[in-house]
């Protein structure tokens, strides 16, 4: 679901949902993400007020990209649903 920024305004909360249930206000949720998402980037800065962070490395988004194609992993045009990839050096 595109979102602009990271503020969800209070009417439209409602409609987002986690394993078919609505966010709870007096849940904890952990949330994983890349570190310039983590750190504000794109506007995101809910996620520099999170309780806990931990954005100081180790298993990077890209490392596990990378594992998942040396593991023989393969995506399927399922998982793409619809989405193309374009090669860039054309």
């Amino acid at each position: 679901m595109p979102m602009s920024g990271s503020l969800i305004r209070r009417q439209n909360r409602s409609s987002i949902r986690l394993n078919g249930k609505p966010i709870d206000d007096t849940t904890v949720y952990h949330i994983a993400t890349n570190s310039f998402l983590a750190d504000g980037g794109d506007g995101f800065v809910a996620f520099t007020e999170g309780q806990a962070r931990n954005t100081s490395g180790g298993y990077y988004v890209s490392n596990a990209v990378v594992d998942y194609f040396k593991a023989g992993q393969k995506i399927t045009d399922e998982q793409l649903n619809g989405q193309r990839v374009v090669d860039v050096k054309k």
